[in-house]
């Protein structure tokens, strides 16, 4: 038995492996999120939400 071998029976630890690969889901998710956080995180929107914030905060 190797010292790896040992370390991983000692902490029940299985052996390193190649990640799963994406599904057809998680890749779409990720470029509608890709997309869509051009929009979101836009500096137009930015200043929108500060603004209704403030309008809170004086009331």
């Amino acid at each position: 038995m190797s010292a790896l071998e040992l370390i991983y029976s000692l902490f029940a630890l299985s052996p390193p492996c190649n990640p799963p690969e994406s599904t057809l889901a998680e890749i779409n998710k990720k470029v509608v999120g890709d997309f869509f956080a051009k929009k979101i995180f836009s500096d137009r929107v930015r200043k929108g939400l500060k603004f209704l914030f403030n309008l809170k905060g004086r009331a």
